[in-house]
């Protein structure tokens, strides 16, 4: 008797919902226009999220690049690359990068302050777009040796 009302509850469950959301697309895989405008304001870029340069004494700075893609079809120009920390840099400005073409963002981290996990983030402003690409700069600070 469990089972018949089980299998009963689960049909109910897979018939009722199966209307079409309004603000679906009528065909798979395509974007509604909500979704279009969202994507409009990001700029066609592929590059690490995070990107953890390792571990570093108190004293010591490494210089790093991370791979920036231009995933587009027309040219990009980086307006700038803005931190929130003084213990990361990156100086870009007017770097234009071609379609297809992958730029080695440089990258500074200092191992200034305290030990432990540290991070940073760097916000890069392409030309046109609204919202700032951010990759997060992860490290291990250990103590300076003498």
């Amino acid at each position: 008797m469990l089972r018949i009302a089980l299998t009963l509850v689960v049909a109910a469950l897979l018939t009722v919902g199966c209307e079409k959301s309004p603000s679906a697309s009528a065909i798979p895989g395509e974007l509604t226009p909500e979704q279009k405008a969202r994507l409009a304001k990001w700029p066609p870029i592929e590059m690490p999220s995070i990107f953890d340069v390792g571990e570093l004494a108190q004293n010591e700075k490494v210089s790093r690049t991370i791979d920036v893609k231009n995933v587009g079809d027309k040219p990009l120009r980086i307006l700038g690359a803005r931190s929130n920390c003084t213990c990361t840099a990156a100086d870009v400005s007017g770097v234009v990068i071609q379609p297809g073409e992958v730029f080695p963002l440089p990258i500074e981290f200092a191992g200034e302050g305290r030990t432990g996990r540290r991070s940073a983030e760097v916000r890069l402003e392409i030309e046109g777009y609204e919202n700032r690409l951010m990759v997060r700069i992860e490290a291990t600070v250990t103590a300076a040796t003498s």
